[in-house]
């Protein structure tokens, strides 16, 4: 990449900061939501499906992907104002 296009990136994030943090956010929520689902399964190997940990953490996870959707149904709204 030259020199320039690497200065036109980066004037472009400089100017959004709002847009680099919101996707910043989203992929630490999209890690989150993956080590959510590795630790679920995780559990129902361990204790089975009707354990009180696994809910719990279905919980959990549920809360994230909730968490997510409220995200980017807000990031959405914004673009279309």
């Amino acid at each position: 990449m030259s020199e320039t296009n690497s200065l036109l990136i980066l004037n472009v994030f400089l100017e959004c900061p709002r847009e680099v943090h919101a996707m910043r956010e989203l992929s630490i929520l999209k890690d989150q939501i993956e080590q959510g689902r590795q630790e679920l399964s995780r559990l129902v190997d361990q204790y089975g499906i009707p354990n009180v940990k696994v809910l719990e953490q279905s919980m959990a996870l549920d809360e994230l992907i909730n968490e997510y959707n409220r995200f980017t149904l807000g990031m959405n709204m914004n673009i279309k104002k």
